[in-house]
């Protein structure tokens, strides 16, 4: 049994044999809800010596220390960081869609929307921190920054935070994850008004935690959305482990985003994308994607994120 993956492929196969025989979609649905608290039983015990580390204080803000060596493409008003991995160092399991997904959600976001693309794929912790913080410290408030991370997650429950893991990430020792509050402090020196992360990866509803939307309540037009600070977060799930299948070579995630993105006829509120990503996921697999804004960043009231066609 594979336990340190978000989705393994023993998983795969077990749920497609369940089909086949005839389980109807509770019983699925009841055991996905089952193996996602194996998983994260599993990866609690085998993260255990990392959790201490982070409880001690051991860790450092990578984005407090000067920026790893990285070499920027030209960037234009929209700019697309999008970080795809899935070659972990044993015993960190493997992920079988994050770049597939990254390739695809890039084309459309060239594409469709006119992003500027910075692609990082199967990232090493300095290959993010220098591709994060070379963009950051390069935009104006002008120009809009959309990060799209795929990969592992986690999150520690004696504090609630989420972390991202760098394919050099160890489970025994935390300093090379990313938290929830690393990327924060990080945005919030980013002077771009319009930002969006979207997060793909297990525990990523974590990033939403300070102030979550479950209606958009915005009287605002796109334009005057445009003039307002928004950093926004759209993520895969919520505080659970999610699934890398569930759509044809994709994420269940990224498979419905794209095809939304791809079919939205005007220009249109992230939120709105959302709903409706959100409306199929949680009738196909017990994950429920989240959205939210990072106040700590400095989202203004009333901000979101515009997905602007070009």
């Amino acid at each position: 049994w594979s336990s340190d993956v978000c989705s393994s492929d023993l998983h795969n196969d077990l749920k497609r044999e369940m089909i086949k025989n005839g389980a109807d979609k509770e019983t699925v649905m009841t055991y996905l809800v089952a193996y996602q608290q194996v998983y994260k039983e599993a990866k609690t015990a085998r993260y255990s010596s990392a959790l201490e580390q982070i409880k001690n204080g051991a860790v450092e803000n990578p984005f407090e220390k000067p920026a790893p060596d990285y070499t920027l493409p030209a960037l234009g008003d929209r700019v697309a960081i999008l970080i795809g991995n899935e070659s972990y160092q044993s015993p960190i399991n493997p992920l079988n869609t994050p770049i597939a997904d990254i390739t695809a959600i890039g084309d459309v976001f060239k594409n469709r929307f006119g992003y500027d693309l910075v692609t990082i794929r199967n990232g090493s912790y300095n290959d993010i921190v220098g591709a994060l913080m070379r963009v950051g410290d390069s935009l104006g408030p002008n120009q809009s920054l959309l990060i799209y991370y795929a990969g592992h997650g986690y999150e520690a429950e004696d504090t609630g935070i989420g972390y991202w893991l760098p394919t050099d990430a160890e489970p025994g020792n935390a300093g090379k994850w990313l938290s929830n509050k690393d990327i924060s402090n990080f945005l919030s020196k980013v002077k771009s008004k319009q930002i969006m992360v979207i997060s793909d990866s297990c525990y990523s509803g974590t990033l939403t935690r300070e102030y979550q939307f479950s209606t958009s309540g915005n009287t605002l037009t796109p334009e005057q959305i445009l003039q307002q600070r928004s950093v926004m977060v759209m993520t895969s799930g919520g505080e659970e482990p999610v699934f890398d299948d569930g759509y044809p070579g994709h994420s269940v995630f990224a498979g419905n985003l794209i095809d939304t993105l791809n079919q939205i006829p005007e220009d249109d509120m992230a939120f709105d994308v959302f709903g409706k990503v959100k409306n199929i996921i949680t009738e196909t697999v017990p994950q429920t994607p989240s959205y939210g804004a990072m106040i700590s960043a400095g989202h203004e009231e009333g901000g979101d994120f515009v997905f602007d066609l070009k």
